[in-house]
C-alpha cells in the first residue's frame, strides 16, 4: 500500500528552500534549515510539522512530538495527516484513526485522508470500509495514481483479482514509472494465469528498477511456474541480497529447492520466512509440502493446521491437510469426514447456487466427456491416460481436454492428438474455466486432480458438467457434493462389503478388472537375464520400492526389515531426496552402518551391515522425461528378474488365491484409506491371472517362506515373459471397452444424479431419491430411485 504525505506549501524565504532540500532527499540539509526557522520563531507552525516529517522515519514518537507543537499553533489537515503517520498500524492503529477523522471532519473531500484511511482499514482486513473509502477518494479525484494502485491492491488482498486489474492498469497509465503498480499489476495477472502479460509487466517494472527485490521475488515465482527454475533460484536469491528480511522471497525460494528436491535447503528457508512472518499461512503450508516430500507426515500435518490456523479460509492449506491425511491413517472414513469438511466451508456457496444445464439425455448421440488436469505432460499419470485416449471408442463419445499444463511438451501433444478437442486453460481462473466447460456442453466432467497439486475444487463446485466424475489420481473421495461419481473397480471396493461405500461421498462406478490402464511408453529397456542366476553374480535378489518417501508407512517398513532378515544378501532400492529424510528414512528402516556407493550414472546412498542390507536412495527424477523418469523404475526389476516393471505393479507379495468377496466381511480391510485398497487391488489381479503369491499369509510366515527359499522361488515365478498381471494392466483397448458402458449409463442417468432432493449422503448410500423425483426444468429429466445394484446391473458393471 502507498500511503500518502500531506501536502507541503513552500512559502519564501528559507522554508522554502528546506522543503526543496526533503524532496532532493537532502535530510540532512532539510533538518538544519528546519531547526533554524524554529530557533528564529518558535511559532512557525510549517517549520514545526515539516520537522516532525522528517523525524518520522527515525523516531516515530519524537516525531509525534514535533507534529502536535504545529497542531497546537494550527489545526490544519494535512498535520493531521502526517500525525496518522507516526502510529504503527499494527499496534496503534487507534491514533491513526482518531487522526484521520479529525482531518475528514475539517476537510470532507481531502482525498489523501481518505485514501490513508482505506489503507488502515485494508491493514485490518476490514475491506467493504476500505474499498468504500477508495472510490469516495477516486471520486473526489479521478487521477490520483497512489488511490488507483492501492484500490486495486486491496481489491486483490479481498480475493477479486478480476477487479483488481482495472484500477492498477490506471495507475500505471497515470504514472508510467510508477513500479509498485507495475508489480503488482503483474502479482494479479498471476493470479488470472495470464502468464505472458505478467512477464511483460515485471519485464517493464524491472527497467525501471532493474534491483527492486519486489520485483525480483515476483519474477522468481514466474519463473518457476514456467519450469526455469535454475532462473527462478538466481532471482530470489538476488531478491534476498537486497532484502535479506523480505518473508515472500523465502518463501518462493523454499518452492523452487522443493522442485528441485533440495528438501532441507527448503525446509530452512521456510522456516526462516516464518522467523520474518510468524502468520504467514503460504509458509506453513509450504512447509508441510516440504516435511511430506521428506516422508515426515505428521510434521507435514502440523504444518497444514497452523496455515489454517492463520488463515482459516486458505483452500490450498486445507485442501493439502485432506491429500497428506491419507498418508497417515487407514480409517477411510476419517479422510471423508476431513474432506467433507473441506467441502462444506469453502464450496457451500457455490453448492447453493442454482445450475442449469442445457445438454438432453439421448441414448443415441454422442456424449462429450471433459477431462480436467493439469498433469497432460511428462507425469506419472500419462501412463494411465494415454492408454485410454488412444482407444477410447470416439463414435460414441466426443473427448474434450482442458489442459492447465504450464509447459507443454511432446507427451501433452501426444494426448492432444487423441482428444476431439483440446483446450490450453492454464491462464482460465476456475469461474472462466467454469463457462467455458459449460458453454461446451460437456455431458461428464472427469476430474483427474481431486486434492493433489493443481486441484480445481472451486472449478467443479460451480458444477458446469451435469454429471461429475472423479477418477485416477487416487482411489478416495473428494468429499464433495459436486462430484457425484467415482471409478473404481470390485478389488479396491468389493461389492456389498461393509463399511466400503461409507468411505465415499461419491457413488461408486466399478469398471471390471481394474480402474487403470498402464502404458509402459516403450522405454527403450533391453530385456536382459536374470542377474541373480548369471554366471559370476553374488546370488542377492534387489528388490525396489520407488515411491515418494510419504507413502512409506512404518507398518511396511518393519515387513520389509522382516524381509532382509530372512534374506541376508538382499538389496534394497528406494526413491529419496537428499539431506535429512533419507537420514530418517534409513534410521526408520533400522539398517546398522553407513556407506558411499555408486550405482550406473546416478550418486545413490547405500547402507551396509550385520545383514548385509544395502539400501540406495535415488535423488531428484522430478524434472526427467519420460524415458529418465522410468529408468530408475526398471532398474531394480532387471536386477530382479530380467524386465522393466510397470508404475505401481512391480512384483508383490500378498495372500490373493481367493477373490475379496469371498472373503469373511471385514477381512479385507474395509473402511481402510487407498493405499491398502491398492496392496488388494495387485493382490487380486495376480489371483485372478494365476500368478502364485509369493508369500504367505501373514508377516512371520511370509519371512519364512523367503529365508527357506527366497531366490530360487522369486526367480522361477519371474524367469520369462511379462508377468500375467502386468500384462492384464496393459490391455489399452479392453481398458477402453471397460469405460465404454459405464459412461454411457452414467449419461443416461445423469438426471438421477443432479435431482436437487438427492443429497450426497442418500445417493451414495443407495436410496436414490425419497420422492422419485421426475420434474422436467426443460434440459434434463431426473429420474431418481435405482438403487446401486440394480444400476451396476444395468450398466454391465461390477464383477465378471
Amino acid at each position: 500500500m502507498t500511503t500518502s504525505a500531506p501536502e507541503i506549501k513552500p512559502q519564501a524565504g528559507t522554508f522554502a528552500d528546506a522543503v526543496a532540500a526533503w524532496r532532493a532527499g537532502a535530510l540532512d540539509e532539510a533538518r538544519t534549515r528546519c531547526a533554524r526557522l524554529i530557533a528564529a520563531n518558535a511559532q512557525d507552525a510549517d517549520a514545526w510539522h515539516l520537522a516532525g516529517i522528517l523525524e518520522t522515519a527515525r523516531d516515530r514518537r519524537a516525531a509525534r512530538t514535533l507534529i502536535e507543537r504545529a497542531l497546537a499553533l494550527r489545526e490544519d489537515p494535512n498535520f493531521l495527516v502526517s500525525l496518522a503517520l507516526t502510529y504503527d498500524p499494527a499496534t496503534e492503529a487507534q491514533g491513526a484513526f482518531a487522526a484521520l477523522e479529525r482531518a475528514l471532519a475539517i476537510r470532507p473531500d481531502f482525498s489523501i485522508a481518505l485514501n490513508n484511511l482505506a489503507n488502515l482499514y485494508t491493514a485490518q482486513g476490514d475491506f467493504p470500509r476500505a474499498l468504500a473509502a477508495f472510490e469516495r477518494a477516486l471520486a473526489l479525484t479521478p487521477d490520483y495514481a497512489g488511490a488507483h494502485y492501492n484500490y486495486g491492491s486491496a481489491l486483490f488482498a479481498s480475493g477479486d483479482a478480476a477487479r483488481a486489474e482495472a484500477p492498477l492498469r490506471r495507475a500505471v497509465a497515470l504514472d508510467a514509472g510508477y513500479v509498485n503498480a507495475w508489480n503488482n499489476l503483474a502479482n494479479v495477472l498471476i493470479a488470472l494465469q495470464r502468464t505472458d502479460e505478467a512477464m511483460a509487466a515485471l519485464d517493464h517494472a524491472r527497467t525501471l528498477t532493474p534491483e527492486s527485490a519486489d520485483v525480483l521475488t515476483n519474477l522468481g515465482c514466474l519463473l518457476r511456474a514456467r519450469g526455469r527454475h535454475a532462473e527462478a533460484q538466481a532471482a530470489l536469491e538476488r531478491a534476498l541480497v537486497l532484502a535479506p528480511r523480505n518473508a515472500s522471497a523465502w518463501n518462493n525460494l523454499g518452492n523452487v529447492l522443493v522442485d528441485l528436491s533440495r528438501i532441507d535447503a527448503a525446509r530452512a528457508a521456510f522456516t526462516r520466512a516464518l522467523e520474518l512472518k510468524p502468520r504467514f499461512a503460504s509458509a506453513w503450508s509450504n512447509l508441510g509440502n516440504a516435511h511430506k516430500h521428506a516422508g515426515d507426515i505428521e510434521s507435514a500435518l502440523a504444518s497444514y493446521r497452523e496455515a489454517l490456523a492463520c488463515e482459516p479460509g486458505s483452500i490450498g492449506a486445507h485442501s493439502n491437510y485432506v491429500y497428506a491425511l491419507m498418508f497417515a491413517t487407514d480409517d477411510g472414513h476419517t479422510i471423508r469426514s476431513a474432506a467433507g469438511q473441506l467441502s462444506a466451508q469453502h464450496e457451500a456457496a457455490l453448492l447453493a447456487q442454482p445450475v442449469a444445464h442445457a445438454t438432453v439425455p439421448d441414448a443415441v448421440r454422442r456424449l462429450r466427456i471433459g477431462y480436467v488436469s493439469p498433469d497432460f505432460r511428462t507425469h506419472c499419470q500419462m501412463l494411465f491416460t494415454t492408454p485410454l485416449f488412444h482407444h477410447h471408442d470416439h463414435a460414441a463419445f466426443e473427448i474434450v481436454c482442458y489442459s492447465s499444463v504450464a509447459s507443454p511438451d511432446e507427451v501433452t501433444a501426444r494426448l492432444a492428438a487423441h482428444a476431439d478437442l483440446w483446450r490450453d486453460v492454464r491462464e482460465f481462473d476456475d469461474a472462466r474455466l467454469a463457462q467455458q466447460i459449460h458453454a461446451d456442453r460437456i455431458d461428464i466432467l472427469v476430474d483427474l486432480t481431486m486434492h493433489m497439486d493443481g486441484a480445481r475444487r472451486l472449478m467443479f463446485a460451480r458444477r458446469p458438467a451435469p454429471v461429475q466424475v472423479a477418477w485416477l489420481a487416487y482411489p478416495g473421495t473428494t468429499g464433495s457434493a459436486a462430484i457425484g461419481w467415482r471409478l473404481t473397480d470390485p478389488w479396491l471396493d468389493p461389492v456389498g462389503a461393509p463399511g466400503v461405500d461409507d468411505q465415499y461421498t461419491e457413488r461408486s462406478l466399478r469398471l471390471p478388472d481394474a480402474f487403470w490402464c498402464y502404458d509402459a511408453l516403450a522405454p527403450g529397456i533391453e530385456v536382459t537375464g536374470l542377474p541373480a542366476l548369471a554366471a559370476g553374480h553374488d546370488g542377492h535378489l534387489t528388490f525396489g520400492c520407488l515411491n515418494n518417501p510419504c507413502k512409506l508407512t512404518g507398518a511396511t517398513l518393519a515387513l520389509w526389515a522382516g524381509v532382509f532378515a530372512a534374506l541376508p544378501t538382499a538389496r534394497l532400492v528406494l526413491m529419496a531426496p537428499p539431506g535429512a529424510a533419507r537420514e530418517r528414512l534409513v534410521a526408520r528402516l533400522g539398517a546398522p552402518g553407513r556407506a558411499w556407493r555408486r550405482c550406473g550414472a546416478r550418486a545413490l546412498r547405500g547402507l551396509s551391515g550385520a545383514r548385509g542390507l544395502s539400501a540406495h536412495l535415488g535423488a531428484n527424477r522430478h524434472r526427467a522425461r519420460h524415458v529418465s523418469l522410468q529408468r530408475p523404475y526398471h532398474e531394480p526389476r532387471r536386477v530382479l528378474d530380467g524386465r522393466a516393471g510397470a508404475h505401481a505393479r512391480g512384483p508383490l507379495g500378498g495372500e490373493p488365491r481367493r477373490p475379496l468377496a469371498a472373503r469373511q466381511p471385514g477381512a479385507a480391510g474395509a473402511g481402510r484409506a487407498h493405499r491398502c485398497r491398492v496392496r488388494r487391488d495387485r493382490g487380486v489381479a495376480r489371483a485372478r491371472s494365476g500368478t502364485p503369491r509369493h508369500t504367505a499369509r501373514g508377516p512371520a510366515r511370509a519371512h519364512g517362506g523367503l529365508a527357506a527359499n527366497g531366490r530360487r522361488t522369486l526367480c522361477a515365478q519371474y524367469g520369462s515373459g511379462l508377468p500375467a498381471h502386468v500384462a492384464r494392466l496393459v490391455r489399452a483397448r479392453a481398458a477402453g471397452e471397460r469405460l465404454k458402458s459405464p459412461s454411457r449409463g452414467v449419461g443416461e442417468w445423469r438426471g438421477a444424479a443432479k435431482c436437487p432432493r438427492l443429497a450426497p449422503r442418500s445417493r451414495q448410500a443407495g436410496t436414490g431419491c425419497p420422492r422419485n423425483c421426475k420434474r422436467n426444468n426443460g434440459a434434463v429429466r431426473s429420474t431418481g430411485g435405482e438403487r446401486p445394484l440394480r444400476l451396476a446391473r444395468r450398466l454391465r458393471i461390477g464383477p465378471p
